[in-house]
C-alpha cells in the first residue's frame, strides 16, 4: 500500500471513529455517575449511557424539558421515586400522561395509607377476581380502593371551579389542588398530581377519556342531563393543544437557554401529544418556530411495528418535530428498569453542587455559576409554567396575528 493511500485511509478512519470503546473495571466504590459513564462501553449499555448524557446535558445546559410518561407510573409508585423529585427540582417543566395517572395517584390519600401490594405476575386472575383484587402487572389492591377513589373524584369534579370548559391542564391542576390538601391532612407524601399542582407544572392529557377519573365525569354529566340540568364541564381539546403550543413558543423565547428537550418514557398517545406543538405551530398555524433540540426515548416496541410507541426521535426529524441537527437516542428498554438509576446519577451530582455552594462558595451562587457553568442548570428554579399560562397564550396570540393571511390561504381547497 502506498504512503498516500495509507494516509487517505487513516484520515477516512478518523472521520468515522468515535471515542475509544473501553470500559473501566468496577471496584464497588464508584459513584453511580461513574458507573453510567464508564461502565457501559458498547451495545445496549452504550445507548443507556447516551440517554444519560443527553438528559444530563439538557439539565446542565438549562434546556426546558418536557416529558411523556406512559403506563401506571403512579400506581407503581415510580412517580415518587424519580418523577416527583425531577418536578421539584425544575428538571421537568410540563408533561403528558394518561388520565389514569391522576386516578391511581389518588389511592394512597383516599385510603389514608398505601394499599397497593406485590402480587404474582403469573397468578390466577380468576382467583384474584374472586378475592376482589385488581391486578396491574405485578401489583394489586382491593377493589374497594377503586370505589373509594371514585367517590373522591366525583367530589372533586362536582366543585364549582370544574363547572366550565377546561383544558386538561386546568382539569388536572384542580384535581391536584384537592389531592394535595388531602395528602397534607392525612400525612401522605405528595404524589405526581399534587406535586405538579404545588410547583405549577402543567400536566397534559392527550386522551382524557381513557381513565376512570373521566368516567366519573361521564356519570355526573349523565345525572345532570337526566335530572334536567345542562352539563357544564367540558374538555376543550382545541384550546388544550393551543396551550401546549403556547408553552413551546414561550419557553423558546423566555425560559432557560431558549432550547427544548424531551424525555419519552414508553409511547402511545402521550408521546405523540408531546411532539404535536411543532407541526401544529409551523405546518398548521403557519408560525415559524424552533423544534426540540434533544430527544430521548425509552421504549420496548420494535421500530418495525410502525406504532406511535416505536418510532425513534430521529424519525420525528422528518416530521419537523425536531431540529435537523437534534441530538437523539432511542433505548430499547422498559423505562422502569433504568430511570431510577439515571435520576439517582443526576440528583447525586446536584447534591455535590449544593454542598459546594454551602461550603467552598459560602453561598455565592453567581461565583459557582461562573466557575462551574452547568450548575446553573442543575440548581435551576422550577419554571412554574402553569402560573404563566395567560402570558404564554397572549404571547402566542400576538405572534399568530402576524400569520393570519397565511392561515386563511389554507382554507381554500382545489378539487381539480
Amino acid at each position: 500500500m502506498s504512503a498516500d493511500l495509507e494516509r487517505e485511509i487513516e484520515e477516512h478512519q478518523r472521520k468515522l471513529f468515535g471515542s475509544i470503546a473501553q470500559g473501566t473495571p468496577l471496584t464497588g466504590r464508584e459513584s453511580m455517575n461513574t458507573v453510567m459513564m464508564r461502565g457501559h462501553p458498547a451495545f445496549g449499555g452504550k445507548l443507556l449511557r447516551t440517554a444519560y448524557q443527553l438528559i444530563r446535558k439538557a439539565i446542565g445546559d438549562n434546556y426546558t424539558i418536557f416529558a411523556a410518561i406512559a403506563g401506571p407510573i403512579t400506581a407503581s409508585d415510580y412517580a415518587r421515586v424519580w418523577l416527583v423529585p425531577f418536578l421539584e427540582k425544575g428538571y421537568i417543566s410540563a408533561f403528558s400522561a394518561s388520565d389514569a395517572i391522576s386516578y391511581h395517584d389518588a389511592h394512597d390519600a383516599v385510603e389514608g395509607e398505601r394499599k397497593i401490594y406485590d402480587v404474582d405476575i403469573q397468578g390466577d386472575d380468576g382467583e384474584y377476581r374472586d378475592a376482589q383484587i385488581i391486578r396491574i402487572t405485578d401489583i394489586g389492591f382491593p377493589e374497594s380502593v377503586l370505589f373509594n377513589t371514585d367517590r373522591f373524584m366525583t367530589h372533586v369534579l362536582n366543585q364549582p371551579e370544574m363547572q366550565k370548559s377546561l383544558t386538561t391542564t386546568e382539569y388536572r391542576n384542580n384535581i391536584g389542588k384537592y389531592l394535595h390538601a388531602l395528602e397534607e391532612k392525612r400525612n401522605i407524601s405528595h404524589g405526581l398530581t399534587a406535586t405538579a399542582f404545588a410547583y405549577d407544572v402543567p400536566g397534559f392529557c392527550p386522551s382524557p377519556a381513557d381513565g376512570s377519573t373521566f368516567l366519573n365525569a361521564v356519570k355526573l354529566s349523565l345525572m345532570d342531563r337526566l335530572e334536567g340540568r345542562e352539563p357544564k364541564m367540558r374538555i376543550d381539546l382545541q384550546q388544550d393543544v393551543y396551550e401546549f403550543c403556547a408553552f413551546h413558543k414561550w419557553c423558546q423565547e423566555n425560559e432557560g437557554n431558549g432550547e427544548l428537550a424531551y424525555i419519552v418514557c414508553g409511547g402511545g398517545a402521550v408521546k405523540n401529544y408531546l411532539l404535536q406543538p411543532e407541526p401544529a405551530l409551523e405546518q398548521i398555524l403557519c408560525i415559524p418556530t424552533k423544534k426540540y433540540q434533544i430527544g430521548v426515548q425509552f421504549t420496548t416496541a420494535p421500530v418495525t411495528e410502525g406504532s406511535l410507541a416505536s418510532c425513534p426521535p430521529s424519525e420525528a426529524i422528518s416530521w419537523g418535530k425536531l431540529q435537523k441537527d437534534a441530538l437523539t437516542v432511542s433505548v430499547p428498554v422498559d423505562y422502569t428498569m433504568v430511570m431510577s438509576t439515571i435520576a439517582h446519577s443526576i440528583l447525586w451530582e446536584r447534591a455535590l453542587y449544593e454542598d459546594a455552594l454551602k461550603g467552598v462558595y459560602n453561598g455565592d451562587i453567581e461565583k459557582l455559576f461562573a466557575n462551574v457553568p452547568q450548575t446553573r442548570g442543575f440548581l435551576r428554579e422550577p419554571q412554574r409554567l402553569y402560573a404563566k399560562r395567560d402570558q404564554a397564550i397572549a404571547f402566542l396570540d400576538n405572534e399568530a396575528k402576524k400569520y393570519l393571511p397565511q392561515m386563511r390561504e389554507t382554507l381554500e381547497f382545489n378539487s381539480n
